[in-house]
């Protein structure tokens, strides 16, 4: 069974890991560059309240995680967010 929860800070060293993974595979993201930890708890401490983060869990283990990221600094797009999966 998969439940879903939202982010903790234990849950980023797995989060890095499937993020990286996309980045290798060029297939998840348009990101290039593999991502390190004090990068991760960067982009973690910016999805608090509106924007956060969730991730999946099977078996205890986060097999995967979503977020909510803001779309742009522009005023006209304040609450306006896109989806990560």
């Amino acid at each position: 069974m998969i439940i879903q929860r939202q982010a903790a800070e234990d849950a980023l060293r797995r989060i890095l890991t499937i993020y990286n993974q996309g980045i290798e595979d060029r297939i998840a993201t348009l990101e290039t560059d593999i991502k390190d930890e004090a990068y991760m708890s960067e982009w973690f401490n910016k999805h608090q309240g509106r924007y956060s983060v969730l991730v999946a869990e099977q078996n205890s283990l986060v097999v995967g995680w979503d977020s909510i990221n803001s779309y742009s600094s522009r005023s006209a797009y304040n609450g306006v967010g896109d989806l990560s999966i």
